[in-house]
């Protein structure tokens, strides 16, 4: 099996996981279906990895379901913003201001 192949959305759980995944992602990222509500797009990306606990996975859902909605509203939305080292996969936006803060006064 390669690890970097997930089957199609539409094959899982019984065709169910769609909506499964959009309870997830909504509840946990703040999002709706159509909307980032005002969130930069990084931190929802960054949401969605720590949800889903797999970069790659969380891209794949990025790019099959996430991004095909938003680009139906009016929200303009860009492909996948995050590099795919540690440092950007774990931090929040919080924790970025925090370190930076830190790092000037020392």
């Amino acid at each position: 099996d390669d690890p970097l192949h997930f089957d199609p959305p539409l094959k899982w759980v019984n065709k169910k996981g769609i909506e499964e995944f959009f309870a997830l992602y909504t509840r946990e990222c703040g999002t709706t279906k159509k909307s980032l509500n005002r969130q930069d797009i990084k931190i929802v990306q960054r949401k969605l990895v720590r949800l889903l606990q797999n970069y790659e996975f969380a891209k794949f859902c990025w790019q099959r379901l996430v991004q095909p909605n938003l680009r139906g509203s009016n929200y303009q939305t860009g492909d996948w913003k995050l590099d795919k080292d540690a440092s950007s996969r774990y931090s929040s936006g919080a924790i970025d201001v925090l370190a930076s803060h830190v790092h000037l006064t020392t």
